[in-house]
C-alpha cells in the first residue's frame, strides 16, 4: 500500500512539474511578446501615427450616444426622486423625504 501511494505521489509530482515547466515557458514567451510590443508602441513612427489618429478621433464635445445616455440617466433620476418623494409623503417618512430631496439635488446620485 505504501509503495502504491509513493508511486502515485511521484507520478503526480512529475505531472505537476511538467505542467509547471510548460507554464514557465509560456510566461517567458509572453514576457518577450510584451517587451516587443512595448518597443513597437514606443517607436517614433507609431507615436506620430497615434497623435494624428487620436486628434482626429477624439473631439471635446460629447457624442450623440453619450448625450442620449445622459438624458436617459437624468430622466431616470428625476423619476426616482419623484417616486421617493411620493412614497415619503404617503408614508409620512422624514428620512425618505430627505433621501428624495438629496436625490433631486444630485442628478447622478453621487452624494445620495
Amino acid at each position: 500500500a505504501d509503495e502504491k501511494l509513493k508511486a502515485e505521489i511521484e507520478a503526480t509530482l512529475k505531472a505537476k512539474t511538467a505542467v509547471f515547466n510548460q507554464n514557465q515557458e509560456v510566461r517567458k514567451m509572453e514576457l518577450e511578446a510584451i517587451t516587443k510590443a512595448t518597443e513597437i508602441i514606443s517607436s517614433p513612427k507609431v507615436s506620430a501615427s497615434y497623435a494624428t489618429h487620436i486628434n482626429f478621433a477624439q473631439v471635446d464635445a460629447p457624442s450623440f450616444l453619450q448625450m442620449g445616455r445622459m438624458r436617459r440617466r437624468v430622466t431616470a433620476t428625476q423619476r426616482v426622486s419623484e417616486l421617493l418623494a411620493k412614497r415619503a409623503k404617503a408614508l409620512n417618512s422624514k428620512a425618505l423625504a430627505a433621501v428624495a430631496s438629496r436625490a433631486a439635488a444630485a442628478p447622478n446620485f453621487s452624494k445620495v
